[in-house]
């Protein structure tokens, strides 16, 4: 009986956590004053990221380490499970999955895409994480975030970090593809 109470318990708790939370803007958002973060060559983030479009939808906690020749990012579902290991160094993709490990040269967002059944924008997201732009293409200023690349990227809810004011939750929208992410932990 106490067994199947705890379980209830940690069902409801998992409900709860994974609802989505509302769009509430907080804090401020100046993309003009963040051009110091493009120097950091360092950082890693751990939260929760969500891609949907029109025929699929893939929720995951994630864990991004971002070093200046290669990126490393861990993505697992509830409990740790299907966990994905995506490495990218240049213009090469590594993926370890359900045991499996793949290796691709090219693009990295078509590679991802490709793999995971749904658009990422990667080699864009490591820019946009930080609240910056990407450097390597045009953007357009939104006030709370911008337009880049036929992606729309907002800063819903920024949080304090040391000396840096940091992304918790973004979102970016495609046509019908949407990525969310919240950030829970920064070390920059």
């Amino acid at each position: 009986m106490i067994c199947r109470y705890i379980i209830v318990m940690m069902a409801l708790f998992l409900l709860v956590s994974c609802a989505n939370m509302p769009d509430k803007k907080e804090g401020s958002f100046n993309l003009s004053a963040r051009k110091h973060l493009y120097e950091k060559e360092v950082w890693f983030f751990s939260g929760r990221m969500s891609l949907t479009d029109k025929n699929h939808s893939i929720s995951a906690n994630v864990e991004w380490e971002h070093e200046p020749k290669e990126d490393v990012i861990n993505l697992s579902g509830s409990f740790g499970l299907g966990r994905v290991r995506v490495v990218l160094a240049g213009q090469s993709v590594e993926i370890n999955m359900d045991g499996r490990q793949e290796k691709y040269i090219g693009n990295v967002d078509d590679i991802l895409s490709s793999e995971l059944g749904i658009v990422v924008p990667v080699s864009a997201l490591k820019y946009w994480v930080l609240g910056v732009a990407d450097p390597n293409a045009v953007y357009k200023d939104e006030g709370r975030g911008f337009v880049q690349n036929g992606w729309r990227v907002s800063y819903l809810q920024m949080q304090a970090n040391g000396d840096y004011e940091l992304p918790r939750k973004i979102k970016a929208e495609q046509g019908s593809a949407k990525l969310k992410l919240i950030v829970s932990h920064w070390d920059i």
